[in-house]
């Protein structure tokens, strides 16, 4: 099954994104292994959602974006309300994947839209007639 054209801008963001996401999501299953009910600082708050927001960025336009929120200071989150966020965000981001690669050979590929040359002004079709133009408004 084909999946959804992303652009390479995309795709960087995303290989720049997951491993941090993975990484802070690790961090917090082991503080939440060893106190669940740990309340974080507002330093970690402050990173984490950094790392959120640019994960809602990416995802914009994308259906899973409706259960993503980010951490609220003000609520006085603990370890595991904080693995609980991280986890959807995780979870959307492999749905990202998923919808925006194929199989080709074997292997997962991302499906790179066609990059437009913006500088590149509008050419006209040399085969077509002046006639042949008014037809096709």
């Amino acid at each position: 099954m084909a999946g959804k054209n992303i652009s390479r801008a995309n795709i960087t963001e995303y290989i720049l994104i997951q491993p941090m996401l993975q990484a802070v999501y690790e961090e917090f299953k082991e503080f939440s292994k060893k106190k669940q009910d740990g309340v974080i600082n507002k330093i970690k708050i402050k990173h984490v959602n950094r790392i959120l927001e640019r994960v809602i960025t990416l995802l914009a336009g994308e259906s899973t974006t409706a259960f993503l929120d980010l951490v609220e200071e003000d609520a006085i989150p603990t370890n595991s309300d904080v693995v609980l966020i991280i986890t959807q965000f995780v979870t959307a981001l492999n749905k990202f994947k998923n919808d925006h690669q194929s199989l080709h050979s074997g292997y997962y590929r991302w499906n790179v839209m066609e990059e437009v040359d913006e500088d590149q002004d509008d050419v006209e079709d040399e085969g077509l007639t002046d006639e042949d133009d008014e037809n096709e408004l």
